[in-house]
């Protein structure tokens, strides 16, 4: 249903989809990439607004719903996955194409999270044995 309501031309159901993706697991915006190809192909054919709704609410889904721990001193794994699965998956799409761009969107938001880590974990060396 979630699917279907994201690829139909009802912006109703289109931002109800939106809402209930809030729920969805992290990990799907990665193992399932044809579901953001085709949400994001909708959108574009939905025009600019839709599209800048649908991938931001896919990127948070991706980047910031759901469990950010980690332990002081090694990287987030979430974040390595993410950095790591987001740069091969942006390579199976098109250069300029708004599924490529998600993607590297998200290796970008992985990257500077894992800086902010080693940031920290450069600040408060005591907490982690260093």
């Amino acid at each position: 249903m979630l699917e279907e309501w994201l690829i139909g031309t009802d912006e109703q159901q289109v931002d109800t989809a939106l809402m209930l993706m809030a729920n969805m697991p992290w990990k799907v915006t990665l193992t399932h990439p044809q579901f953001v190809e085709s949400t994001l192909n909708a959108a574009h054919a939905r025009g600019s607004d839709s599209l800048a709704k649908v991938a931001g609410a896919l990127l948070s889904v991706a980047t910031v719903y759901g469990d950010q721990s980690r332990t002081l001193g090694e990287p987030p794994p979430r974040q390595v996955r993410l950095r790591d699965d987001g740069s091969a998956r942006a390579q199976d799409f098109a250069p300029g194409s708004s599924t490529r761009q998600f993607y590297e969107n998200v290796v970008e938001r992985a990257e500077a999270r894992l800086r902010e880590a080693k940031l920290q974990d450069e600040e408060y060396p005591e907490e982690h044995g260093a």
